[in-house]
């Protein structure tokens, strides 16, 4: 997936560009998951390391992203303390 693309835009994409290329029936659905588990993203690697990923339905898949995207989209508070008073030191 492209960086902010929904799952659902992306695999539509991906399932018409391998329309265009000629594919279909069970080689349609072959490609599009090697195409959408190999994608661009941090979260495919993701999906590279779920145990038996490529032997998913490509709706299953489809769910296991959208959960991906659900729980990256609440990035983590990050805090910098900084010391009064403190000298900089550099090494």
């Amino acid at each position: 997936m492209w960086i902010g693309q929904q799952v659902d835009v992306y695999a539509n994409e991906l399932r018409h560009l391998a329309g265009l290329a000629g594919f279909e029936g069970e080689g349609l659905n072959n490609i599009l998951s090697l195409a959408f588990i190999n994608g661009p993203h941090a979260k495919n690697t993701t999906l590279q390391q779920m145990p038996g990923v490529i032997k998913l339905e490509m709706s299953d898949i489809i769910a296991r992203a959208r959960i991906l995207c659900s729980n990256q989209s609440n990035p983590d508070v990050v805090a910098v303390v900084v010391q009064r008073g403190a000298t900089a030191r550099v090494d």
